[in-house]
């Protein structure tokens, strides 16, 4: 009876840890990464777009920036490092406040207001501080973001 009641236990905690597991993974979709093509959209009505982007330089080309995002729903969770050159874009599924931050940078980090339907652009830039590579977070307007973005695949 005890290891029953044990192994039921042992299960019901893995059913709960999976069930959070899966509910913050379906607050956003890598769609795709490294110099992926620009999605588009058919009904974009539910969800909003993020286009992650870093442009190749030498500079800090070494660093790989691994970006973090949270907001009410999810807390901090990794959404994939950005090396030199690369991007990322995501299909956000929740409206609200979202900030996202790179490993290293500071705490500030970006932060949008998600609205479904909207597209939105953030550039990683890596700077030399005294000998040590920062990385900063920006989120430029869609003319400049979607130009560099496209700039970048050439």
């Amino acid at each position: 009876m005890k290891k029953l009641l044990l192994s039921l236990t042992a299960l019901f905690g893995i059913c709960v840890i999976t069930n959070i597991a899966l509910a913050s993974e379906n607050y956003f979709i890598k769609i795709k990464s490294h110099n992926s093509e620009k999605l588009t959209t058919s009904d974009s009505t539910q969800y909003a777009l993020v286009y992650i982007y870093r442009p190749r330089k030498f500079s800090g080309s070494a660093v790989k920036a691994n970006i973090y995002m949270s907001n009410d729903e999810v807390s901090r969770q990794s959404i994939g490092k950005v090396k030199s050159g690369s991007d990322l874009m995501l299909k956000l599924y929740a409206e609200g406040k979202t900030s996202f931050v790179a490993e290293g940078a500071p705490k500030k980090g970006a932060m949008i207001n998600v609205k479904f339907g909207r597209e939105y652009y953030m550039r990683i830039i890596t700077q030399n501080v005294m000998g040590v590579v920062r990385v900063k977070l920006e989120f430029v307007d869609e003319e400049t973001g979607r130009r560099e973005y496209e700039e970048q695949k050439h």
